[in-house]
């Protein structure tokens, strides 16, 4: 479900889809709520209504009653207003027992790095949230953001076009027009394209992963939007929503999204190594709390 405006920034939009959750967790309505993620659509909710996101790795959780996108990104998630929140949610939805320190571990003590290249183009607010809530975090060599945006793009609406299309056909009405023109046209795509993203994501997660394994981090830190949430009714730049959260439905890993901004909202990712939701889970309690003291 999509909510237009964000109960903590009621001038501003929620982010899309998802951002029924988001909203209401961010309104108290709810504990902890389910979203769905193929490009960003936990993260960004999570990001424009001040709330954590976690997006888990790709497979982790069956995708059963859930009306799909693309098949090969989709994944099923959390929203929650903290941490803690999500983590009892991890436990519950993924039958894994997920214990927290009372005390969260230190910052100082973990390894906590950034993809070299990436960072840049932010606004005002978003610039000071990524400064106060990451100084001097290190960069690592990792995949090009144009390149990995490129093949999840292509991957993303291939799929959905091929998935949705006899509905297009008998109920085009039920596709918001934007939406109906892109996968129109994602009808055209070439199979050929199609099979040479599949084949540049297999080399682009294996990278991934690598780079954060070599490099010894506990954590990839990315700011989750360029810009804050725009004002309803505001034009922006899609790119400036999405650039820095598709990457991760490209690669699979496990990102939790946390609030970073203070008067406007902006959001931090931290990125996991697959498979290790506990593991992410304590390293973002640690950053949550140090940000809040």
């Amino acid at each position: 479900m999509c909510i237009r405006d964000s109960p903590r920034f009621p001038d501003r939009i929620t982010g899309g889809s998802s951002s029924g959750s988001a909203a209401a967790v961010a309104a108290g309505l709810v504990d902890w709520a389910l979203g769905s993620d193929t490009g960003g659509s936990i993260r960004i909710p999570a990001t424009f209504c001040g709330v954590v996101g976690l997006k888990p790795t790709y497979g982790s959780l069956p995708m059963d009653g859930v009306w799909q996108v693309t098949p090969s990104l989709d994944t099923l998630g959390i929203l929650a207003p903290d941490v803690r929140a999500a983590a009892r949610a991890w436990s519950q939805i993924a039958s894994t027992a997920v214990e927290l320190p009372d005390t969260p571990d230190r910052v100082g003590d973990l390894k906590v790095v950034a993809p070299e290249g990436w960072v840049n183009n932010l606004d005002s607010t978003c610039s000071a949230a990524w400064a106060w809530s990451a100084p001097d975090v290190g960069l690592i060599p990792f995949p090009a953001l144009d390149e990995i945006n490129r093949a999840g793009l292509t991957i993303l609406m291939y799929e959905a076009a091929q998935l949705h299309s006899d509905r297009l056909d008998s109920e085009p009405e039920a596709f918001e027009d934007g939406l109906r023109a892109a996968l129109l046209r994602a009808r055209s795509l070439p199979q050929a394209r199609y099979a040479a993203a599949l084949s540049a994501r297999a080399a682009l997660q294996q990278e991934a992963v690598l780079r954060l394994r070599e490099t010894g981090a506990d954590a990839l830190l990315v700011p989750a939007t360029r810009i804050t949430a725009p004002k309803v009714g505001e034009a922006f730049d899609e790119l400036d929503v999405v650039a820095y959260v598709r990457p991760f439905n490209v690669t699979g890993q496990p990102v939790i999204c946390l609030p970073a901004g203070h008067d406007l909202p902006c959001g931090v990712q931290v990125v996991g190594h697959p498979g290790r939701e506990v593991d992410l889970l304590r390293i973002a309690l640690a950053l949550e709390a140090g940000w809040r003291a």
